[in-house]
């Protein structure tokens, strides 16, 4: 038998609440009902999450609006949240354009075996090129929809004003598939238990597909390719 979670707003701390009220500011009712399922989810440690661990989300979602006067998006894992943040930090300094390999998953009719058997298969390459990367070139403003992981449907459309610095971020940044568009190709690494341990702060539920499924693949395309040998720069 399923177990009954028994919550309610007025168990929020009036800091939390207000934290929720924004994140659900400017949504549909429908997502509004379902943020607030998740949020009741994560407080009775439903995803593995830890109730602190989502207290210090919560704050740090607040911070991070004061700061940026916008949603921040992402998960509900701090890594996450940080990077999309260090991210629309690095287009205001440099004033560029951030695209993210993540904004363009596998559409559900292209997640079959033969895709996911496929090196470097688990992106849609194709339509990453043909949306960005080829209007990049031309120099003028173009837009391309990022992929909704909550409907698995691909989103409102996303408008992009030319930029001099354009920076393409993500694990299958370097595809072959694309040629070489890029004035200079960076490779982060991580050391493997560094990489386990943040794993691992993530809901307990991914934890099978990380190790099992997306990070034998991502390996798979790093070897595959010879990925290092192509990056300007190691770090």
């Amino acid at each position: 038998m399923a177990k009954k979670i028994h919550l309610t707003m007025n168990q929020l701390s009036s800091a939390q609440r207000d934290a929720f009220e924004r994140l659900v500011k400017s949504r549909s009712d429908e997502m509004a009902k379902r943020l607030q399922l998740i949020m009741f989810l994560a407080m009775a440690d439903e995803f593995g999450i830890g109730r602190k661990r989502f207290d210090r989300y919560l704050d740090r979602y607040t911070k991070y609006c004061e700061q940026y006067g916008e949603e921040t998006g992402g998960d509900v894992t701090d890594d996450s949240l940080t990077a999309r943040i260090r991210q629309r930090k690095l287009a205001e300094i440099y004033d560029c354009n951030v695209f993210h390999m993540d904004d363009f998953f596998l559409r559900p009719e292209q997640r079959t075996p033969e895709r996911f058997a496929e090196v470097g298969g688990n992106v849609d390459y194709e339509r990453f090129h043909e949306e960005v990367l080829l209007p990049l070139k031309s120099g003028k403003a173009f837009s391309y929809r990022p992929f909704d992981c909550s409907t698995f449907t691909l989103a409102a459309p996303v408008t992009v004003a030319p930029k001099k610095l354009n920076v393409i971020e993500g694990t299958y940044s370097h595809h072959p598939y694309f040629g070489n568009p890029y004035d200079l190709k960076i490779l982060l690494t991580v050391d493997e238990e560094i990489q386990r341990q943040r794993i691992l702060e993530r809901p307990a539920f991914l934890h099978k597909r990380f190790f099992e499924e997306w990070i034998p693949m991502e390996n798979r395309y790093f070897d595959g390719f010879a990925i290092p040998s192509e990056a300007g720069f190691i770090i």
